[in-house]
């Protein structure tokens, strides 16, 4: 089973492949839909999608950590054959799930009906926001139980075919959002669609999961009781990730959306967005890889642990130092650009502390991934709690300080002095490496390629102070081409040990 678990090279590719490829269209359908959708809508209704975002966000806590764990079960029941434990695990997720999302669902309805009170909304928009939230709600009620087709699908490996119908989601999405604004509809309809889409994809994956696993049938007589204690002993961990996860990048919105207009929260909602998107492509690096740290981890080869985990950490701080020196450089100018508004709305130091968050988290993506999958969670449970609730705290002081920056200087500050440090550190203590040789080695590796790009970002800009959005791409593909080389060839001098399992 464990040396199912690591894939070659080819295999990590084309699984990796099959993540970033689904990437691009749903940023393809972000790209396109946004400043659609923000004309259509104007500042105070799109601000509004974010508000209810964050709050449906916290909702969705109530999944408990039990997709990962149902995720984890069901990979070894269908090692061993045990197809009979298949159908009660499917059959008791999907009745605790339906259970939790009924609560969910409750739960979105009483926020609809008190929204006006919570945040600072236009009282020309609490009624849409109410009624969208209360159709999303009742999505919420619909995608829990269906989930568990998703988590069947990815365990038994079907990535490809998985994410595939991630992709006709997104796509089913920029169909209907272009019907929203032919047909000048307003936020209930987007939800209505947003339902539309769950249900879909949710039906899909269903029928993948049957044609991957052909007879699989789930029924009332399989549902066992005492899966659900199995599931939730390991479940809450991932709870409590998802927790600190939810405070720290959904707090901003929040605190934005009580303390100033949601016009604010719109322009500083979309660079939150393109930040995470950016920083969601490194941490597909270390998350395509949580099956063969699981497997070396299980066999307690600390050798490759330890060459698997470098490579990986080297990967993403090579990945997010390109993507914090254009965005730096010239995310300001493109973010603008592309919806039209002014530097005043968007300053130019709320982008250079999203490029600084791209740094910070790597790290904690790499580091968390191999803490997971060897079991040790319960080690940095306290510094995650910690960063939550610091990175909430420092916010609202920090927000009504330095004004907008300090929501987002706020998270680079907390992460950086706690979990980017802590969580790797932890994973390199427990491979047996040296804590200052490991670092040091992970700065010297990624300093070269980040001095050389920023010098010609730099370089560029001060040639060339003002760009068009055409020119500033160029020059980001320009830098980005010029990283990538430049690391390439720190990190094949790097490693020329011995080729692991991967």
């Amino acid at each position: 089973m464990a040396d199912s678990l690591v894939p070659t090279r080819a295999q990590y590719l084309r699984q990796l492949a099959s993540f970033y490829a689904t990437d691009i269209v749903q940023v393809g359908v972000f790209l396109v839909l946004t400043p659609m959708l923000l004309r259509h809508l104007g500042n105070a209704r799109f601000g509004v999608l974010a508000i209810a975002d964050s709050v449906l966000g916290y909702i969705g806590l109530l999944n408990l950590g039990l997709s990962p764990a149902l995720t984890r079960f069901l990979a070894g029941s269908e090692a061993t054959g045990n197809r009979a434990r298949t159908v009660s695990l499917l059959t008791t997720a999907a009745t605790v799930f339906a259970v939790l999302g009924i609560i969910g669902g409750i739960a979105s309805t009483l926020v609809a009906g008190h929204i006006g009170t919570l945040f600072h909304i236009e009282a020309t928009v609490v009624e849409d926001c109410a009624r969208f939230i209360s159709i999303k709600g009742l999505e919420f009620v619909i995608a829990m139980p269906l989930g568990i087709y998703a988590a069947g699908n990815y365990s038994i490996g079907s990535m490809v075919r998985m994410n595939g119908v991630r992709a006709v989601g997104g796509g089913l999405e920029t169909a209907l959002a272009f019907l929203v604004v032919w047909t000048g509809s307003g936020l209930a309809m987007l939800a209505v669609n947003s339902l539309i889409i769950t249900l879909a994809t949710g039906l899909l994956q269903r029928w993948s999961l049957r044609r991957a696993v052909p007879g699989l049938r789930l029924r009332l007589g399989a549902f066992d009781p005492t899966l659900i204690r199995e599931l939730f002993s390991y479940g809450l961990l991932f709870a409590l990730d998802n927790l600190i996860v939810l405070l720290v990048f959904k707090t901003d919105d929040i605190v934005i959306g009580a303390v100033s207009s949601a016009a604010t929260l719109a322009a500083y909602a979309v660079a939150g967005q393109v930040s995470r998107a950016l920083t969601n492509t490194v941490g597909r690096i270390p998350g395509t890889l949580f099956p063969a740290f699981s497997a070396l981890a299980a066999k307690n080869d600390k050798e490759s642990l330890r060459l698997v985990f470098c490579r990986t950490i080297d990967a993403c701080f090579a990945a997010s130092t390109a993507i914090a020196v254009t965005l730096a450089a010239f995310g300001g100018i493109l973010i603008r650009s592309w919806l039209g508004i002014t530097p005043e709305a968007l300053p130019e130091v709320v982008i250079y502390c999203f490029a600084a968050f791209a740094i910070c988290h790597a790290p904690v993506s790499a580091g968390s991934k191999y803490l997971a999958a060897a079991g040790l969670m319960k080690r940095v449970a306290a510094m995650t709690i910690v960063e939550g609730f610091a990175n909430l705290g420092l916010t609202l002081i920090l927000v009504r300080v330095v004004g907008l920056p300090g929501v987002i200087l706020a998270t680079v500050i907390v992460q950086a002095t706690t979990t980017s440090w802590y969580n790797s550190t932890q994973a390199a203590r427990d491979m047996g490496m040296p804590i200052a040789a490991f670092w040091y080695r992970r700065f010297a590796n990624a300093l070269p390629p980040l001095l050389v790009t920023a010098t010609v970002a730099v370089a560029w800009r001060l040639l060339e102070p003002h760009p068009t959005p055409v020119r500033a791409g160029v020059a980001v593909a320009a830098c980005g081409v010029l990283h990538g080389l430049v690391s390439w060839r720190v990190l094949r001098g790097a490693y020329r040990e011995p080729q692991p399992a991967l």
